[in-house]
């Protein structure tokens, strides 16, 4: 075994596509080969791969020189021996930096044969490389190179230590365990740190790309975070915070040792195990010293090999170096100079290295060279850090940001300025490149609003920090303001200004490029169409950009951000220069719009920065948070509260409202400083007592509690129709956005039948309170068949997978029932999630879209014989088809199947109250309802209905009522004298335990997927639910359902519907 470890050679440069035959050919003439492994053939960071390869005797050293200069599939081979391991280093070596993936090996030797003699070439990753000389003098002429490579300016740096030529050693990993490092380098092991996911990672070079640094650093597994900062104890470095998915990532890149990189070496630190408190003959301190990592290794590697050096200390900024043998370390003690700097090299002890001491004073009155070289070096540094900082927002942490939902919105970005009509595929295609945008939001200040929010996620935080970066790039021809979602930008009053009268006909660039005329800009954040702020990037630019009077053709008024004017309007300015308002602002969480007054605040034409997002009303746990005292709204420019500091309940509801006889226990209640009255705590406590089970209500803090139950009072009082509506119609209105409810973010946070439950809680105290007769009538008694209030406005819905957001105006009918939305459900292996309030009904086109091939012809009177008859029919057979193939039917019984020539719909399991006018109504809004006849129902205590229309493409459209709630019912709609076939693999049949309800049932198990089909079979006391859906994984999915959201159990077996 010894024998053959003598004749082990390395075999660099190799290509990935080599297999094993391929290199045992290439070297059947050198020897015979007994061993052979290839490594890295499945690294995706390196480009190449090597391989370990056993010869029964040892190659002579002119075979191994040929085989350096040979070509292996058109790549150079580097061969060694691995009894005498190859170094680069800084007095023969350089590094070459910024190339890309069509800049191969063979390219640098021609590139560098100019300057010297090139030994080896070695391209560790696709944007950097080591070019190793064969004498020094080479090094200086190839620094000062100036040709292109390929079109490409490449940076050459020096290599900083010595570095192994062999990309991975035979045991790749140094330590076997964290104990086994934590015995070998005298360090303190501790159980916790093998759970341990962020390691501290030190002497990066302040020169070298973050990016560059993060990929590397991935090799060892999925990075989810980190965080790069400048080193405290030398000003030379970076150092930076990673974390890893798994602990075994961070143990596997912990336990690697020293991560040579760029010609530098990294260290990585564990935050629980430190040094022993034992004090060690191998182990030295060095005091109060600015040198790096590197330059303490290369002259302490003189005296004996380095174990370990941990740079940590940010008070004392001591250093400590363990070296190999006791003697290395007695030598190194004794050290005046390290890289020309003095120096102060002690005995390791606990007690000396959190000992403070103080910087060593140097007699030396000259500079050391590489001091001066530093300096230079640090000044340039300095230049392009700030020529990069320029495209970074001045950002602060916004304690009052808030995520609605934190699962599904999670490592969140606000996105300022992108287009109107940019979804969530546009910004995925657009930020492939740094990382998978998984959710879409956005916030308007109403729903036709220009300017808006748009906070995207993604699914790890790294990749939401690299999305900022991107600052002032470019999207669709709008420039992006981008920033943590958890931040709010400084505004610095000495470099900006506000620009107000600004109209929609001026866009962002076009304020950018006026501004631009005077000096450069670092960002222009515009939160409202009428105002903007932009920010200079010097002082003395800004005095001129305060003389600006128009942009374009348009008048604007200019003004400082600290003028009297802002201030008198209640802006004040903390010490670092962030914008804050007196009256905090509360934007609606809701996917659609909110008011404008509770998402930019009381104050006009003044931007806020990123708004505040926490849900806390109009009344904070800290007093009024909402807006100005006469914020004029639906409630009146009194306030939604009324009159007086101890009124709760406004003038309008005490008027008509009686107190409960008997006195109040009690005496006022406090919330924020303001007194509640009697009623409104009666009404608290009412709604805390029957919510007790309630997690969703439980885990808000009394403030939210109070606001959320207040705002929906507040509909009582100002909107009275709002107690006559049922309750889906309730919750529609209240998520339109329009109608002063402030409190949708908390709002949207129940389920669905816990929205339910509070609204009827609420609406029954009120009733309960209330004079006889001063109310409207409750849902079930009002007349269903009066004309239906029109809600005010739009709503804004979006979806996770639309590109563009969807405007869809309220139906002028309040019977509309709710359209099920698939993009809505989302599948759960083991709990379907609750099902989000319906949303608002959308008009749909009566008239058939034509095919570019047909003519529209319009003819007065009947459309018979005219070609929108031709159409019509067309159109209607052609889907007929397609829902007769998607429900399961013959597809050649299909074609040979004659639907009916007249229009006419059935409605079935309809309630008994159920009128022909209320039906027609609740058809009208597909076309016109020729007639309603009442026809015999199959299921008992219901009604069935034969519809007729007018054409057959509004039958056809009616058929989207199918499986909706009406009046408390699940109804069916089909064409008329048709008979649904069930498909064999995609039924299930549902049982459950205490009252039997085809709604609870159909809200439940709709999360799983599309239901087609559904039918009640079984006497009363044992009946069974048959349900068909679209999809078999959604059938699969519901077999794994076992409780109904009412909270009881149920149970969901697969069901043969052609044995019933």
């Amino acid at each position: 075994m010894g024998e053959t470890k003598q004749h082990e050679y390395y075999f660099g440069n190799l290509p990935k596509t080599a297999t094993e035959d391929d290199l045992r050919t290439f070297l059947k003439d050198y020897g015979e080969i007994t061993g052979f492994e290839y490594r890295l053939a499945k690294c995706s960071y390196c480009p190449t791969k090597i391989a370990y390869v056993k010869f029964t005797e040892a190659l002579a050293r002119e075979k191994e020189l040929y085989l350096k200069k040979q070509l292996f599939k058109e790549k150079r081979l580097f061969v060694a021996s691995t009894k005498a391991e190859p170094f680069f280093t800084p007095l023969l070596s350089v590094v070459v930096r910024y190339l890309n993936e069509h800049i191969i090996e063979e390219d640098l030797y021609t590139h560098f044969e100019a300057v010297g003699d090139v030994e080896c070439v070695q391209k560790p990753s696709q944007n950097y490389a080591y070019i190793s000389f064969k004498d020094n003098a080479s090094i200086k002429a190839a620094m000062e190179m100036k040709q292109t490579l390929k079109g490409i300016q490449p940076y050459i740096v020096e290599v900083r230590r010595k570095i192994s030529m062999f990309l991975e050693h035979k045991k790749p990993v140094a330590y076997a365990s964290l104990r086994d490092k934590c015995d070998r380098l005298d360090l303190v092991y501790d159980p916790a740190a093998e759970h341990e996911t962020t390691l501290l990672v030190t002497n990066i070079p302040r020169n070298t790309e973050e990016d560059e640094v993060v990929e590397f650093l991935g090799r060892f597994g999925k990075i989810i975070d980190w965080e790069m900062q400048k080193s405290a104890s030398c000003v030379m470095s970076n150092i930076g915070y990673v974390t890893y998915q798994q602990p075994k990532m961070a143990r596997t890149a912990f336990l690697h040792g020293s991560l040579n990189f760029q010609g530098f070496a990294m260290e990585v630190y564990n935050r629980l195990l430190g040094y022993t408190s034992k004090n060690s003959a191998q182990t030295v301190i060095i005091l109060r010293t600015n040198l790096t990592n590197d330059e303490i290794f290369e002259t302490c590697s003189e005296h004996g090999r380095v174990e370990y050096i941990q740079r940590i200390d940010a008070v004392n900024y001591n250093t400590i170096v363990r070296l190999e043998t006791k003697r290395a370390a007695r030598d190194v003690s004794l050290l005046k100079r390290i890289a020309g700097e003095s120096v102060t090299i002690r005995a390791y002890s606990a007690k000396r290295y959190i000992t403070p001491t103080f910087a060593h004073r140097s007699t030396d009155t000259r500079d050391p060279p590489k001091r001066l070289r530093k300096e230079s070096m640090l000044l340039h540094i300095n230049e392009i850090e700030e020529r990069k900082n320029m495209s970074l927002l001045p950002t602060a942490l916004d304690t009052k940001y808030f995520n609605p939902n934190p699962q599904y919105y999670r490592n969140e970005v606000q996105v300022w300025n992108s287009g109107p009509k940019q979804g969530l595929i546009d910004f995925r295609e657009y930020f492939k490149k740094y990382g998978t945008v998984i959710n879409l939001r956005e916030l308007k200040e109403h729903s036709s609003s220009p300017i808006g929010v748009v906070y995207l996620s993604f699914e790890t935080k790294l990749e939401a920090k690299r999305v900022c970066k991107l600052n002032n790039s470019f999207m669709c021809s709008r420039r992006l303001v981008i920033l943590m979602a958890d931040r709010c930008i400084v505004h610095d009053p000495k470099l900006c200004v506000k620009v107000c009268d600004l109209t929609e006909e001026i866009t962002d660039e076009d304020v950018y490029d006026r501004f631009s005329m005077i000096g450069d800009v670092k960002y222009v954040f515009r939160p409202m169409v009428e105002a903007a702020i932009v920010c200079m990037a010097k002082e003395k630019w800004q005095s001129r950009a305060k003389k600006v009077m128009c942009v374009g053709r348009f008048y604007v008024t200019i003004s400082s951000l600290l003028s009297a004017n802002n201030q008198q309007q209640g802006m004040t300015y903390d010490g670092s220069g962030v914008m804050q308002n007196s009256a905090a602002t509360n934007p609606s969480m809701s996917p659609g719009g909110a008011s404008g007054a509770s998402w930019y605040g009381a104050v006009p034409n003044v931007p806020m920065g990123p708004t505040p997002m926490r849900p806390m009303g109009r009344m904070g746990p800290m007093g009024p948070m909402g807006g100005p005292i006469g914020f004029i709204g639906p409630m009146g420019p009194m306030g939604p509260m009324g009159p007086g500091p101890g009124s709760w309940i406004p003038s309008l509801m005490t008027g008509s409202m009686n107190r409960p006889a008997g006195p109040m226990s009690g005496g006022p209640m406090q919330l924020g400083g303001q007194e509640i009255s009697p009623r409104m705590r009666g009404l608290m406590q009412t709604v805390e007592a029957q919510m007790m089970k309630c997690k969703n209500f439980k885990s808000l803090s009394m403030a939210n509690q109070f606001n959320l139950v207040y705002d929906i009072v507040n509909q009582c009082i100002t909107f009275p129709y709002f107690l006559s509506m049922n309750g889906d119609d309730k919750i529609r209105y209240l998520i339109n956005g329009s109608n002063g409810f402030h409190q949708l973010s908390i709002f949207t946070l129940f389920t669905y039948p816990e929205q339910l439950q509070m609204l009827s809680i609420i609406e029954d105290y009120y009733r309960s309170t209330s004079d006889p007769g001063s109310l409207p009538p409750p849902a079930k008694e009002s007349t269903r068949n009066e004309t239906a209030l029109t809600l005010p406005n739009t709503l804004v819905v979006l979806t996770q997978d639309k590109q563009e957001a969807t405007v869809a105006e309220p139906a002028p009918m309040s019977i509309e029932q709710p359209t099920l939305d698939d993009n809505d459900i989302e599948d759960d292996d083991d709990i379907p999630p609750a099902p989000s309030p319906p949303p608002a009904p959308s008009f749909r086109s009566r008239s058939p879209t034509p095919s570019d091939d047909d003519v529209w012809i319009c003819t007065p009177g009947s459309i018979n014989g005219s070609a929108q008859k031709r159409l019509l029919d067309r159109f209607s057979a052609a889907s007929a088809l397609k829902k007769r193939a998607k429900t399961g039917g013959d597809p050649s019984a299909s074609e040979k199947t004659v639907w009916p020539a007249r229009p006419f719909v059935q409605v079935s399991n309809l309630p008994k109250k159920a009128t022909k006018q209320y039906v027609g109504k609740l058809f009208s809004h597909y076309g016109k309802v020729e007639f309603v006849s009442e026809a015999k129902s199959l299921t008992p205590d219901s009604k069935t209905m034969i519809l007729k229309f007018e054409t057959m493409y509004q039958a056809y459209m009616a058929l989207e009522q199918h499986l909706k709630t009406v009046l408390g019912r699940v109804i069916r709609v089909t064409f008329h004298q048709t008979r649904y076939k069930p498909s064999t693999d995609r039924v299930i049949g549902v049982t459950c335990n205490g009252p039997y309800s085809e709604v609870e049932i159909f809200d439940t198990f709709k999360s799983c997927g599309k239901i087609t089909y559904m039918k009640t079979i079984g006497k009363p006391g044992n009946e069974v639910c048959v349900l068909d859906f679209e999809q078999k994984v959604s059938a699969t999915a519901a077999l794994k359902i076992t409780y109904l959201h009412n909270g009881n159990r149920c149970k969901a077996v697969l069901f043969n519907a052609q044995q019933h």
